[in-house]
């Protein structure tokens, strides 16, 4: 599996490229910060209003891993344009996020810190004007979050956690307690190693006629294939303003230039694949047409699970 910080430390840089460097040094300051509101009088109440939440906190640590994930989801869908993929966001949604948050803020005032970072949460929750509150418990609009955290828990394994360096605060990934929380949450038993065995994982040297494209600002590059040694036979595109698969969008104008040159070099492949086939003998011989499969094979057969 991938490194667990991965994912956290590239969502951190897509906020210090898109927004800025203070951006993130203020959102790495809210998680103490709303623990030290919370310790208040009517803390809870506080943060609920200063949030604009739906119901009623009676644990912050509840708020905390709703602003991890929505600050991940925003780095995922940060887009030069307008888009509905995880919600209605602006265009550039991380730069529109840090408008607020990229001057220095006294350190030694936690509600000043939070009511901050709450304002830049509500400016993109409520961009369409529709919603008159924020609701901790439900999925994002126009996803089904539940259906992939299934798959997480069924095939393909994510590990995620953070060292507290970023401008996400540290957190720990046990597959014991991941393995309790699916069958808690699903009642199913993750296969941790079922992507290493069905995919090969990254031991992918052998293979050919693939396109391996990532985006440097999206946080699941994290778990890509990112260099051509990892993968020889086949083809690997960086694209570093890209997010979250931008470059298998709808052609937009406000897509950057190497976005449309990833598009075209993908396409270039693809027909490179097509003319090498149509160029090939079509009459093989039969133990030649299957070696693929028989080697295949004996790579599942081999494989060492853990």
């Amino acid at each position: 599996m991938s490194n667990c910080a991965g994912f956290y430390d590239t969502a951190t840089r897509a906020f210090s490229t898109s927004g800025s460097t203070v951006c993130t040094k203020n959102v790495a300051l809210v998680w103490d910060s709303i623990r030290t509101v919370a310790k208040q009088h009517s803390g809870h109440e506080l943060l609920r209003l200063m949030f604009q939440l739906c119901d009623p906190l009676p644990d912050e640590q509840k708020l905390i891993d709703y602003l991890i994930d929505f600050l991940g989801t925003l780095a995922m869908v940060n887009y030069p344009y307008e888009a509905s993929f995880i919600g209605t966001f602006p265009p550039e949604p991380v730069k529109y996020f840090c408008k607020g948050l990229s001057d220095a803020v006294d350190k030694n005032v936690d509600v000043d810190i939070v009511q901050r970072v709450a304002t830049a949460v509500r400016s993109l929750t409520n961009y369409t004007k529709n919603q008159s509150c924020i609701s901790l418990e439900g999925d994002l609009p126009g996803l089904d979050a539940k259906a992939w955290t299934l798959q997480t828990c069924l095939e393909m394994t994510t590990p995620m956690c953070s060292n507290g360096d970023g401008m996400f605060p540290p957190l720990e990934w046990d597959p014991v307690v991941f393995c309790q929380s699916c069958f808690d949450k699903f009642a199913v038993r993750p296969r941790l190693n079922w992507s290493a065995v069905e995919f090969w994982g990254k031991n992918i040297k052998t293979a050919t006629n693939i396109v391996f494209s990532n985006g440097d600002l999206d946080p699941w590059s994290a778990f890509g294939v990112l260099t051509d040694d990892q993968a020889p036979g086949c083809n690997v595109i960086r694209i570093p303003s890209g997010a979250h698969h931008l470059d298998l969008r709808a052609k937009n104008e406000l897509d950057p230039p190497d976005v449309v040159d990833a598009r075209q070099r993908e396409l270039q492949h693809i027909k490179d694949w097509i003319d090498e086939w149509h160029a090939k003998p079509k009459n093989l011989p039969r133990n030649q047409m299957n070696v693929d499969v028989l080697y295949y094979s004996k790579l599942r057969n081999d494989a060492k699970f853990f």
